[in-house]
Protein backbone atom coordinates (compact mmCIF):
# COMPACT_ATOMS: atom_id res chain seq x y z
CA UNK A 1 0.00 0.00 0.00
CA UNK A 2 1.16 2.97 -0.50
CA UNK A 3 -0.21 6.79 0.32
CA UNK A 4 -0.30 9.75 -1.32
CA UNK A 5 -0.53 13.44 -0.20
CA UNK A 6 0.36 16.04 -3.23
CA UNK A 7 0.99 16.27 -6.19
CA UNK A 8 0.81 13.07 -7.37
CA UNK A 9 -3.12 13.04 -5.81
CA UNK A 10 -5.66 11.34 -8.58
CA UNK A 11 -7.37 14.45 -9.65
CA UNK A 12 -3.86 16.29 -10.97
CA UNK A 13 -2.89 15.89 -14.25
CA UNK A 14 0.89 14.80 -13.37
CA UNK A 15 -0.48 11.07 -12.20
CA UNK A 16 -1.53 10.10 -15.09
CA UNK A 17 0.53 12.08 -17.54
CA UNK A 18 4.20 10.92 -15.74
CA UNK A 19 2.54 7.43 -16.53
CA UNK A 20 1.87 6.92 -12.82
CA UNK A 21 -2.08 5.95 -12.83
CA UNK A 22 -1.33 2.62 -14.94
CA UNK A 23 0.77 0.87 -12.21
CA UNK A 24 -1.80 2.41 -8.77
CA UNK A 25 -4.82 1.10 -8.01
CA UNK A 26 -7.14 3.69 -5.95
CA UNK A 27 -8.21 1.98 -2.57
CA UNK A 28 -9.60 5.05 -1.64
CA UNK A 29 -9.14 8.47 1.37
CA UNK A 30 -6.64 8.16 3.92
CA UNK A 31 -5.43 10.27 6.97
CA UNK A 32 -1.90 10.58 7.33
CA UNK A 33 0.35 11.39 10.56
CA UNK A 34 2.49 14.30 10.28
CA UNK A 35 2.97 17.91 8.89
CA UNK A 36 2.43 19.22 5.62
CA UNK A 37 4.90 22.51 4.17
CA UNK A 38 4.38 24.26 1.29
CA UNK A 39 7.64 23.77 -0.77
CA UNK A 40 6.56 25.66 -3.65
CA UNK A 41 5.03 23.50 -7.21
CA UNK A 42 4.58 20.46 -4.55
CA UNK A 43 4.24 19.93 -0.75
CA UNK A 44 6.46 17.59 1.62
CA UNK A 45 5.25 15.34 4.90
CA UNK A 46 7.10 15.66 8.04
CA UNK A 47 6.43 12.39 9.74
CA UNK A 48 4.82 12.93 13.28
CA UNK A 49 2.26 14.92 14.90
CA UNK A 50 -1.23 16.13 12.49
CA UNK A 51 -3.28 14.69 10.30
CA UNK A 52 -2.48 15.02 6.34
CA UNK A 53 -5.21 14.43 3.99
CA UNK A 54 -4.35 11.54 1.26
CA UNK A 55 -5.38 8.65 -0.85
CA UNK A 56 -4.31 5.38 -0.65
CA UNK A 57 -3.29 3.14 -3.40
CA UNK A 58 -2.35 -0.64 -3.80
CA UNK A 59 0.28 -1.00 -6.05
CA UNK A 60 0.03 -3.18 -9.37
CA UNK A 61 3.87 -3.66 -9.65
CA UNK A 62 7.30 -3.57 -7.95
CA UNK A 63 8.40 -1.64 -11.01
CA UNK A 64 6.43 1.68 -10.47
CA UNK A 65 7.64 1.51 -6.78
CA UNK A 66 11.07 1.87 -8.32
CA UNK A 67 9.74 5.05 -10.67
CA UNK A 68 8.25 6.89 -8.21
CA UNK A 69 11.58 6.49 -5.87
CA UNK A 70 13.21 7.98 -9.00
CA UNK A 71 10.45 10.71 -9.19
CA UNK A 72 10.68 11.76 -5.80
CA UNK A 73 14.33 11.78 -5.93
CA UNK A 74 14.99 9.24 -3.24
CA UNK A 75 18.45 7.97 -4.31
CA UNK A 76 20.05 11.75 -4.73
CA UNK A 77 22.80 12.66 -2.09
CA UNK A 78 21.36 14.06 0.33
CA UNK A 79 17.61 12.61 -0.53
CA UNK A 80 14.40 14.83 -1.17
CA UNK A 81 12.39 12.63 -0.11
CA UNK A 82 12.91 9.13 1.86
CA UNK A 83 10.08 6.63 1.25
CA UNK A 84 8.86 4.81 4.98
CA UNK A 85 6.42 2.82 6.10
CA UNK A 86 3.77 4.86 8.46
CA UNK A 87 1.01 3.35 10.23
CA UNK A 88 -2.05 5.13 9.22
CA UNK A 89 -4.99 7.28 10.81
CA UNK A 90 -7.87 6.25 8.79
CA UNK A 91 -8.00 3.30 7.50
CA UNK A 92 -5.44 1.70 10.49
CA UNK A 93 -3.18 -0.06 8.00
CA UNK A 94 0.36 0.64 6.97
CA UNK A 95 1.79 2.53 4.29
CA UNK A 96 4.50 3.02 2.08
CA UNK A 97 4.81 7.14 2.53
CA UNK A 98 7.21 9.60 1.19
CA UNK A 99 8.53 11.96 4.03
CA UNK A 100 10.30 14.81 2.91
CA UNK A 101 13.90 14.62 4.29
CA UNK A 102 15.64 18.13 4.15
CA UNK A 103 14.74 21.14 6.58
CA UNK A 104 11.39 22.68 6.93
CA UNK A 105 12.98 25.85 8.46
CA UNK A 106 10.85 29.25 6.54
CA UNK A 107 8.47 27.07 4.85
CA UNK A 108 4.77 27.79 5.32
CA UNK A 109 2.91 24.91 6.92
CA UNK A 110 0.11 23.84 4.99
CA UNK A 111 -2.27 24.08 8.33
CA UNK A 112 -5.48 22.26 6.81
CA UNK A 113 -3.23 19.20 6.12
CA UNK A 114 -4.85 19.10 2.20
CA UNK A 115 -2.68 20.14 -0.42
CA UNK A 116 -5.16 20.02 -2.94
CA UNK A 117 -7.54 23.06 -0.92
CA UNK A 118 -3.98 24.73 -0.63
CA UNK A 119 -3.04 25.04 -3.78
CA UNK A 120 -6.75 25.70 -4.98
CA UNK A 121 -6.41 28.73 -2.26
CA UNK A 122 -3.63 30.30 -3.65
CA UNK A 123 -4.45 29.99 -7.13
CA UNK A 124 -7.77 32.38 -6.43
CA UNK A 125 -5.24 34.30 -4.55
CA UNK A 126 -3.08 34.55 -7.74
CA UNK A 127 -6.48 35.57 -10.22
CA UNK A 128 -7.55 38.59 -7.38
CA UNK A 129 -4.28 40.16 -7.71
Amino acid sequence: MLALYGSLLRSLPQQRRLGFAKGLKLVGPCTIPGALYDLGRYPGLVAGEGRVRGELYRLRDAMTLARLDRFEGVALDPALFRRIRIRLIQPATEAWVYCYARPVLGRPRVRSGCWLEHARGLLLQARQV
